[in-house]
């Protein structure tokens, strides 16, 4: 490989190590210190730590706190220090998302087949939400470079935010359907 190619793709290579090292600290983390959770800790089905009845505001504070990362590694795209609030962001984000994986694996674990399948999901669709945090950190990284070249652009600014909205849709697709998931394991 040559030239912007090697950039882009060592680029990409950065965010999904950030990405893998995060859910793996995650899951030793659920490891030692997941002993005390039950299937409670799961009960509103959407997701991190609901305790036992379900509101809109649950779900409206749920889907802010899927929406704050993006819109901060959006402001920082803006500005000089993007990869270091990138790499926090990312590794904070795949930390809590390996924990939670892991801890529902413990809680939920049973021998039969439905139980598996559907553990099998939950972890598919979480690691499908950091894997489209960490193309939205490359998007980002590569609109940070194009500001810092040419300045602000209103186009470029345009289809940026745009492509904010398009990755916020797909990852709150992928957490209400860990939501939906999690909802029939505690059924």
């Amino acid at each position: 490989m040559k030239g912007r190619a090697k950039g882009v793709l060592s680029g990409r290579l950065l965010y999904f190590i950030v990405v893998a090292f995060g859910a793996v600290m995650g899951g030793l983390l659920g490891l030692l210190f997941g002993k005390k959770a039950g299937g409670q800790s799961f009960a509103g089905g959407f997701a991190h730590s609901f305790p036992g009845s379900f509101s809109p505001s649950d779900l409206a504070l749920a889907f802010f706190w899927q929406f704050a990362p993006l819109a901060m590694l959006w402001y920082a795209a803006c500005g000089a220090l993007f990869r270091p609030t990138a790499v926090l962001l990312l590794s904070i984000r795949s930390v809590l998302g390996g924990y939670v994986a892991l801890l529902a694996w413990r809680i939920f674990f049973a021998d039969d087949r439905a139980t598996l399948l559907l553990l099998a999901f939950f972890s598919l669709f979480e690691l499908t939400a950091l894997a489209l945090f960490a193309a939205f950190s490359h998007r980002a990284e590569a609109f940070s470079t194009l500001v810092m070249k040419k300045g602000m652009r209103k186009r470029a600014l345009c289809r940026f935010s745009s492509d904010l909205l398009f990755y916020y849709g797909l990852i709150l697709f992928f957490y209400i359907g860990r939501g939906c998931v999690v909802a029939l394991l505690n059924t």
